[in-house]
């Protein structure tokens, strides 16, 4: 849910969070963090069960020269 251990109904997410040094730096990982946040205050809020296993993706590339790329997963 991303909800903050220590102050209740706040959600923390980006670099703020714990795993953040092992997550890609890329806009497109903040938008999946977004999403599964929402998710689960949209679950909270309709008196579901929230997913305690988000899928991610990313299309995060970096170049490694003038012709490569790599990708990680």
């Amino acid at each position: 849910t991303f909800e903050s251990k220590v102050a209740p109904n706040v959600h923390v997410l980006g670099d703020a969070i714990q795993i953040a040094p092992g997550m890609p730096k890329s806009g497109h990982m903040a938008n999946q963090h977004g999403k599964t946040c929402a998710a689960a205050i949209v679950a909270i809020l309709s008196g579901n069960d929230v997913s305690q296993m988000p899928v991610y993706n990313n299309t995060c590339y970096s170049f490694v020269n003038s012709k490569d790329v790599v990708h990680y997963l």
